[in-house]
């Protein structure tokens, strides 16, 4: 609130005479006037908050030099660590780059193998099935020129024996299951190479099926009654040995053959044999024929009897 000052009175003065001295003031008229002001002015704010000023001031130049060089090495920092990191990511983008580029090189070697990769399989599958009919047709020449073959094992191997001799002997063996086998009815008659030397398969090549069948359908009609076809049956010296007569199948029905049988006895089917070199199976009398073209039937007959 700004002061109010009142203008002093003006203090009254005597005539005296001039002959009676006025006396001197010993105490200034604002003295006394204004003492108020004196000790007003003493207590003004006015110098302290000048030097203080000046002081402030001062203190924030200096702040402000020392933060304009800390602000310039940071400046130069970032820009020293931006060019850095642009150079880094140059690299990476070259490197990325490289890359790509390798990519798209294996994307198109990938394509390439991929193609010819199907067109091998393509093949593939068409030589097999080439191959497979191949083997149809071989197998098929194989039965045909088997289907007049007889198999006869367990036979013992003389020291002097020759094909004439083992033709008697398979005459003899013949009319033992009461077959009139006429000489010139065997085309070829041989011994197949074995382990077994002493006991080698005997292949005879007759003239006629018929005449296989025949003698096939006598040898299972002996086995039937009393005795079994033996080496004594046919005055073989030595040891008595079982003599068996069987088509002359091929590697693969030998083999299919073989499982069927395993087959049967696992579960527990009372027939399997051959007959014009196909393979059956029946569980008993009277009931439905089963006839093996290969592995896949026996495992479906398998799964069929579990």
């Amino acid at each position: 609130m700004p002061l109010k000052r009142t203008p002093p009175s003006t203090p009254t003065i005597k005539v005296m005479d001039t002959d009676t001295p006025v006396p001197t003031p010993t105490t200034s008229e604002s003295e006394i006037t204004f003492p108020f002001l004196r000790q007003n002015l003493h207590h003004c704010t006015s110098e302290p908050t000048l030097a203080r000023k000046t002081s402030t001031s001062a203190r924030k130049r200096k702040h402000a030099d020392c933060d304009d060089d800390k602000l310039s090495l940071f400046m130069a920092e970032l820009k020293d660590m931006i060019k850095e990191q642009n150079n880094r990511l140059d690299k990476v983008c070259s490197t990325v780059e490289d890359m790509r580029a390798s990519f798209e090189f294996l994307a198109e070697k990938y394509e390439v193998m991929l193609n010819r990769i199907n067109t091998l399989e393509s093949d593939r599958l068409a030589d097999a099935k080439y191959i497979k009919s191949l083997e149809s047709k071989l197998e098929s020449s194989e039965r045909s020129a088997r289907a007049s073959c007889l198999e006869i094992r367990n036979i013992p191997k003389q020291p002097t024996e020759n094909k004439v001799s083992l033709l008697d002997t398979f005459v003899k063996t013949a009319q033992v299951l009461k077959v009139h086998v006429e000489r010139h009815e065997v085309k070829d008659i041989f011994r197949v190479k074995s382990k077994d030397l002493q006991s080698t398969t005997v292949i005879v090549d007759l003239t006629s099926c018929l005449l296989k069948e025949k003698i096939i359908k006598s040898f299972r009609s002996f086995n039937k009654g009393s005795s079994k076809l033996s080496t004594e049956h046919i005055n073989i010296k030595g040891d008595t040995r079982r003599i068996f007569v069987s088509e002359n199948l091929t590697a693969s029905m030998k083999r299919l053959f073989f499982l069927s049988r395993e087959l049967a006895k696992s579960i527990n089917f009372k027939f399997c044999w051959t007959s014009h070199g196909k393979i059956f199976m029946r569980k008993k009398e009277n009931s439905p024929l089963l006839q093996i073209y290969s592995e896949a039937d026996i495992n479906k007959v398998r799964e069929d009897n579990k």
